[in-house]
Formats: C-alpha cells, structure tokens, sequence
C-alpha cells in the first residue's frame, strides 16, 4: 500500500535480508553491505546480542537507525543516537524474575548462561538485582554455545544447595 502510492518521500519500500548465521563477523559483513550497498534508511535486527554489539559502531557511523531484537541492556546503555531494542532488556526480566524468586522464598540460586554477551548480560544483572532481593548466588557457571554435556555443569549446580537455578541462554 505505501510503495503504491508512492514510498517514503519518494523512494518505495524494499526488504533485503541477509542471515547472519549469529556469526559476529557475518553481522558485520551484512551491516556494511546493508550501509554501503543497498543504502538501506533503517536495519531490523539483529537479533543477537553479540550480534547487535557488534553492528553498534557501524550504524552510529553511518547514522542508519537500528532495531535490534535482542536483549542486552548494553545495546542501550549507554544510550546511543541510532539504536533502539524493541523488547525489553534483560535489566526488566532479571528484575521480574528476581523479584519473583523472593516472592516464592528463595533466599539461595544458581546461575546458569551461556558464555557470550547475552548470557554475561544476564549475569551481570543477576549479579546486582540478587542482593538487593536477599538473595544469594550459591554458583554461577558459563558454558559454551555448541555444548551438549552440561552435565558437569548440572552436578556442581546440585551440588550447590541452591533452591532455584536461573538459567540465561538461547542455546544449547
């Protein structure tokens, strides 16, 4: 309907997509394309968070606005002229999910992430919205994007004597 009558002051609407496969470097190959080439006025994604950092220094160069999908409050803080998150941040959903852990009387977790900026995101928040809760982080443990044994993982957290166990991940 826009591009019928006539675009966005003049020029119609296209969507050009490139996968970046959650590869940093693929971000950044697809990004300059994005700029350089197809002179796209505006980015939708990425979806990643490392994905989405990584990009950062790009789009604010090139002042082309960024929609990212991904969670990490460092998309945003610090504010930034040209990049927006279009969901709430996990700064929102560790507080939630804090504040629902005390709720149910948890005094005592385990944290569980992912080893990549979305994960280190999450712990981080964990990190300061825990103890303003009472609540004591009995563990917190990392593991790799491709991991498929997390028992060793599972084990130390069992082990722990946490009541609840968050973990932050998209992956494995």
């Amino acid at each position: 309907e826009i591009n019928r009558a006539g675009g966005v002051n003049g020029r119609k609407l296209e969507l050009v997509l490139y996968d970046d496969e959650g590869n940093n470097t693929r971000t950044v190959t697809g990004v300059k394309r994005l700029i350089e080439q197809d002179e796209v006025l505006v980015i939708l994604g990425p979806t990643g968070s490392g994905n989405t950092l990584s990009a950062i220094p790009l789009v604010e160069k090139a002042r082309v606005p960024l929609i990212s999908y991904a969670l990490s409050v460092k998309i945003v803080d610090p504010i930034k002229k040209y990049v927006f998150q279009y969901l709430p941040n996990d700064v929102h959903s560790v507080e939630q999910t804090v504040q629902d852990m005390k709720a149910h009387g948890f005094t005592k977790v385990a944290m569980t992430y992912v080893a990549n900026a979305y994960g280190e995101s999450g712990r981080d928040q964990l990190r300061l919205f825990a103890p303003k809760a009472g609540i004591t982080i009995a563990e917190e443990l990392s593991y790799g994007e491709k991991d498929t044994d997390l028992t060793p993982i599972v084990t130390r957290v069992a082990g722990s004597g946490a009541q609840a166990v968050m973990n932050w991940s998209v992956s494995p």
